[in-house]
């Protein structure tokens, strides 16, 4: 079992703009998913749709500055879920937006 991350930083610019890294997560039926918030100066907040993990979806969990959030965990049978970060009411995206894939096997 192992704990997959997702990061969420800040690219500086004239307007910050605020990035997911890696844009896909590959969980395998055991592992477990964290989101972490390297922004030093805002919280994050994570949205999951209903379904994908054990426990249900999530609606905008904050995660605090250098923090990271709960490990979720999927349930069996799960596959491609994309969910949502949103840092200063911006929401961070990868090269696509982010999406999880779960390998059923």
């Amino acid at each position: 079992m192992a704990t997959k991350r997702a990061y969420v930083y800040k690219k500086s610019g004239l307007i910050d703009d605020y990035k997911v890294f890696p844009p896909v997560i590959v969980l395998e039926q055991n592992d477990k998913f964290e989101v972490v918030n390297t922004v030093a100066d805002h919280d994050a907040f994570l949205t999951i749709p209903d379904g994908p993990f054990e426990g249900g979806g999530v609606k905008n969990e904050k995660i605090g500055s250098k923090s990271r959030s709960s490990a979720k965990q999927p349930k069996a049978g799960a596959f491609g879920i994309e969910y949502e970060v949103k840092v200063d009411g911006k929401k961070a995206s990868g090269n696509s937006d982010p999406v999880i894939i779960i390998d059923p096997s």
